[in-house]
């Protein structure tokens, strides 16, 4: 008993690790934020059904006006996948103009140089660290096998693309995808901006 008691008060002057509570703290915190942004997102995807009648009449729109509010959210969206896919068509005839101004090696230096100054500003931005492996950190050689951290790397990205490989074979995910597909825009945009008026026109309850 005496000794258990020992063991008890050693362990507990040895108290929390601080560099794990650090980084318990950070998860939180980037799970809270990016479940705080996911939420609002939400919630501008309906709110204008709240205040139609109100905007209608302040801002002296119709309905035609009223869509179009409505669906910025997705016109925004769109915009965002346009810019990306924009690097398509810039890598077509402006990349051969540029070639052929600067030569491929002076254009090749200026698209690295831009990806460069992206780089930092991400790294700057989201402060991204990697953090080094440890004995109690996750996925060790003791629990995967792997002698060293490149060997763990490798068998979890050979575990990823087998999962995705298989994910695109099965006709399940497609037939839920087409379905999506075919039933999330019409059912957020009636949600988004028609749904409470119609309620509230059909059945005369109030806001």
């Amino acid at each position: 008993m005496a000794s258990t008691q020992a063991e008890y008060a050693a362990r507990a002057k040895i108290g929390p690790d601080p560099e794990l509570e650090r980084r318990r703290r950070q998860r939180s915190m980037v799970f809270a934020l990016l479940s705080a942004a996911y939420f609002m997102s939400f919630v501008q995807r309906v709110a204008l059904s709240v205040v139609a009648a109100d905007l209608a009449e302040e801002l002296h729109i119709g309905t035609v006006e009223l869509g179009l509010m409505s669906s910025a959210f997705f016109s925004v969206n769109g915009l965002f996948l346009a810019l990306g896919n924009a690097g398509a068509v810039l890598g077509t005839a402006p990349m051969a103009w540029l070639a052929s101004a600067a030569g491929w090696r002076g254009s090749f230096a200026i698209i690295g140089v831009l990806l460069s100054i992206l780089t930092v500003l991400c790294w700057v931005v989201s402060r991204a660290w990697r953090p080094q492996p440890t004995d109690r950190a996750p996925g060790n050689a003791a629990q995967t096998g792997c002698p060293t951290p490149r060997c763990g790397r490798e068998r979890g990205a050979a575990r990823t693309l087998a999962t995705l490989r298989m994910s695109l074979h099965d006709r399940n995910l497609w037939l839920v995808s087409l379905f999506m597909f075919a039933r999330y825009g019409s059912q957020t945009a009636f949600q988004g901006l028609w749904g409470i008026p119609h309620i509230m026109s059909i059945y005369r309850v109030g806001r």
